[in-house]
């Protein structure tokens, strides 16, 4: 009786943790800007959506059979090809046409990993800092250029990100996985053409899609 018990316990006791998920990632970003410029324009009414690299390191320990709990390191580039805005009134036609604008993202942040057989769901919350380039604009009329101006005074802001991602895993190695984001950047700063009331520059709020690949070492 007592052997019994005794293999009917090894039998039903959980099998060893699986190890931990560590190593590189990397990704293609699409980014979509979102939220207002100023009272009057959108940063979309200035910029095209984005496309950007991101590189990545990442540290998961399981606490179970399907969940591992960590952090990541993140750097991101994305790029942003300027547009030309209609802010026509009474007094006649007026256009604004951005230059390209590049952002340069470095957060760190923590990670859920659940996982469903070869498939996987991430959940992240991140927290770091987001350096806009220098922009300079083009304003014309009907006629042609009426000249150049700084737009946007590069510089770095805070900047907080949610993300979930769904992916397969390929061998022990690498996986693969998409990536539905949000990104809350901070305001850049006018630049001291614009800086007499002209603009009020307002927050970010982008939504991100990535696709990328996981290299576990």
């Amino acid at each position: 009786m007592g052997i019994s018990l005794f293999l009917a316990a090894v039998l039903l006791q959980d099998p060893a943790l699986p190890e931990p998920i560590k190593g590189l990632t990397v990704g293609l970003r699409f980014t979509d800007l979102g939220g207002d410029l100023d009272d009057d324009s959108s940063w979309g009414d200035y910029f095209d959506a984005g496309i950007g690299l991101e590189v990545g390191y990442q540290y998961l320990h399981p606490v179970s059979r399907k969940i591992h709990i960590g952090g990541y390191a993140r750097t991101a580039l994305d790029r942003f090809a300027g547009d030309e805005n209609d802010i026509s009134d009474e007094f006649g036609p007026l256009f604004i046409e951005a230059d390209d604008m590049s952002l340069f993202r470095l957060t760190l942040g923590g990670r859920i990993r659940e996982t469903f057989g070869k498939f996987f769901m991430d959940q992240s919350i991140g927290f770091g800092f987001v350096t806009y380039s220098d922009v300079d604009a083009e304003v014309s009329d009907d006629l042609g250029s009426l000249g150049s101006f700084s737009f946007i005074e590069g510089g770095t802001e805070f900047t907080f990100e949610l993300a979930a991602r769904f992916g397969l895993v390929l061998s022990p190695l690498a996986s693969i996985w998409i990536s539905f984001g949000y990104e809350n950047n901070g305001a850049p700063e006018v630049a001291s053409d614009v800086d007499d009331g002209t603009f009020d520059y307002e927050k970010q709020k982008n939504f991100v899609f990535s696709l990328g690949a996981n290299f576990n070492f």
